[in-house]
């Protein structure tokens, strides 16, 4: 778990998206949201690589804005370190994945850290429902831009309350201690009917 401190810069909002960037994360829509955003001092830091990668940065440079940076791949460890000096990190999934939970919400769970999510489904209700950040449905751009707004607002130990509810959630639901209870219940079921 991360010590929840967001980033040293008090006159703006630093979020972090890790992990893989592809069509599935909708992540070009970024690009729109934060050119409406120019002047809220709200910006995007990408951790990662995939097929789309080098499509969201041509689109970046495009668009020209300055509030999306894209840096490469790094191991876990360092990729931690980083995530520790940001204020909340960034989920986003295109609309007919909506079914799923991606691994990558239990990361930022087990991190301690807010979730600003752009997500469909049950994951959305649970983000907003549990207070772990702020959800907005996936092609909502003007809710997403509206939570983004309404998280700059908060203050220091509003952000520090809900990352402090990530990590409950990820200790009572997703850890792995949890995940094996469950397993082995479900085998000791099995093998006494």
């Amino acid at each position: 778990r991360i010590l929840y401190t967001g980033n040293d810069d008090s006159n703006s909002i630093n979020i972090a998206y890790t992990g893989n960037i592809g069509r599935s994360q909708k992540l070009e829509n970024l690009v729109e949201i934060c050119s409406n955003l120019q002047n809220q001092n709200i910006n995007f830091h990408i951790f990662g690589d995939g097929r789309f990668k080098k499509e969201l940065e041509k689109k970046i440079i495009k668009s020209n804005i300055n509030n999306i940076k894209i840096y490469k791949n790094l191991p876990v460890n360092e990729l931690i370190l980083k995530i520790e000096k940001f204020d909340a990190l960034l989920l986003m999934l295109a609309k007919e994945y909506s079914h799923t939970i991606p691994a990558k919400f239990q990361f930022y769970l087990s991190l301690g850290m807010p979730i600003i999510a752009s997500i469909d489904g049950y994951l959305n209700q649970l983000i907003n429902e549990n207070n772990v950040g702020l959800a907005s449905f996936s092609d909502d751009h003007k809710s997403f831009e509206n939570n983004l707004i309404k998280f700059t607002k908060l203050t220091f130990d509003e952000k520090k309350t809900i990352a402090d509810n990530a990590y409950k959630l990820y200790e009572n639901y997703f850890s792995k201690k949890i995940i094996i209870n469950k397993i082995k219940k479900i085998i000791y079921e099995k093998n006494n009917y």
